[in-house]
């Protein structure tokens, strides 16, 4: 599921996606020692959140991508929609 992070509430991330808007608690993870698998020496807190980056034409000149999503709203020179989906590593995967 692909959001923005849309304001904080009480120090966490309020996340707004197409269908919902949720705030994302944090989640804690238990750390096991290697020597006994059992036994608990630590835990790890973070939120599960997924960085996502935007790229233009430009910055992926040259690079071969498994999967992109396409903005085609603003195109300001012909030819940006085919770079964009000749970067993409199969073609037979456009939508």
């Amino acid at each position: 599921m692909q959001g923005t992070v849309s304001s904080f509430l009480n120090g966490l991330p309020v996340v707004t996606t197409a269908a919902e808007t949720i705030v994302v608690n944090q989640v804690t993870w238990p750390v096991y020692d290697q020597m006994e698998p059992t036994k608990v020496i630590g835990t790890r807190m973070q939120l599960p959140l997924k960085l996502a980056r935007a790229m233009t034409d430009h910055k992926s000149q040259g690079k071969t991508l498994d999967a992109v999503e396409v903005y085609c709203g603003k195109e300001f020179a012909p030819g940006h929609l085919y770079v964009a989906m000749f970067r993409i590593r199969k073609k037979e995967e456009y939508v």
